[in-house]
């Protein structure tokens, strides 16, 4: 939820109204309680190493898949928006394999976390207290479309994407 918090009482009743039960709803915006967005985090790359202190945190959805290995050993990639570039990163844990899985919400403590790019020149998280799976449902991830242009941009680092129309050629 990219706006402000939300929430609703959902009653849910049988059809002859003998079974009623009442659930309590809340969306929670991506900047509530200490929440900073991928992109604003992204922002406080620096020359070097960024450290971060204080109590703000990271939300957002796993795009890397633990079964596929399609990604760094130790690490997984989380994005916070669907629609736009900028909203991606890679958590990194040294010798600690995350057990998330595509689709799941995380939620990533920035007290004594490292911002840095790794030799590969990918900005990399590396926090200092392991990530949490929030409570939420796990989603569906959709891949969003985007043009090879935007791809060397950087914008879409870590973000979960597919490319159509692109031919790869030998060497390339």
């Amino acid at each position: 939820n990219e706006g402000t918090s939300r929430s609703c009482s959902l009653v849910l009743s049988s059809q002859d109204g003998k079974i009623s039960r009442r659930v309590e709803l809340r969306q929670g915006s991506v900047t509530e309680d200490g929440l900073i967005t991928i992109s604003n985090l992204r922002s406080y790359e620096s020359d070097g190493e960024y450290l971060f202190s204080g109590s703000s945190r990271i939300r957002g959805f796993v795009t890397t898949d633990l079964e596929g290995k399609n990604f760094y050993p130790n690490s997984f990639a989380m994005q916070d928006g669907f629609e736009q570039g900028a909203a991606g990163i890679t958590a990194s844990f040294g010798e600690t394999q995350p057990d998330f899985v595509r689709g799941d919400e995380v939620e990533v403590e920035l007290d004594g976390a490292v911002l840095k790019r790794n030799e590969d020149g990918m900005l990399v998280l590396l926090p200092a207290n392991a990530p949490v799976r929030t409570q939420t449902t796990r989603i569906g991830i959709e891949p969003m479309v985007t043009k090879l242009s935007s791809m060397g941009s950087g914008e879409y680092e870590s973000m979960f994407v597919s490319v159509f129309n692109l031919q790869p050629m030998e060497g390339s």
